[in-house]
């Protein structure tokens, strides 16, 4: 909310608008601080500002896009992935963010301990009509599916 955001967020030196976010995703966080003038903002790393996303899909963020964004995470460290995956009690977002790591072929992935990572057994529906991805056990948006 606009109360706790520093008021520099609110300034007209920026051409967007920051929108302060927190969750209970993790019980352990990975975020850093950075320093502005007398403020300090605490921001996430990599890893957990992409499962972050993840969380807000797709009222904020849409699959695809996600997705695009995934591609382009080459340099995740695994033992962080692996660690925030097996700390956050949400199934979703490690099976989603399984899901498109694999998909995108990123080296990390084969360096998870997927078997340490918990996927629930119940079937997850991202989307009314899409394509079911068995191996976890959730439907996905056809055009994320079919991507390549």
């Amino acid at each position: 909310d606009k109360k706790t955001a520093p008021q520099w967020m609110q300034s007209a030196l920026f051409d967007r608008e920051f929108l302060p976010f927190s969750s209970s995703l993790l019980s352990t966080s990975q975020a850093v601080r950075l320093r502005y003038q007398d403020w300090e903002l605490p921001v996430s790393m990599p890893e957990q500002a992409f499962m972050e996303c993840l969380l807000l899909a797709p009222k904020r963020y849409d699959y695809m896009d996600l997705f695009y964004i995934m591609e382009q995470l080459t340099t995740l460290r695994p033992t962080v992935v692996q660690s925030l995956l097996e700390a956050t009690q949400h199934y979703r977002i490690r099976r989603l963010f399984l899901y498109m790591a694999e998909k995108a072929g990123h080296s990390w992935f084969e360096d998870l301990d997927t078997a340490r990572i918990d996927l629930g057994t119940h079937k997850l529906q991202l989307i009314k009509s899409g394509v079911y991805v068995s191996k976890y056990k959730m439907t996905v948006p056809q055009a994320l599916h079919n991507y390549e």
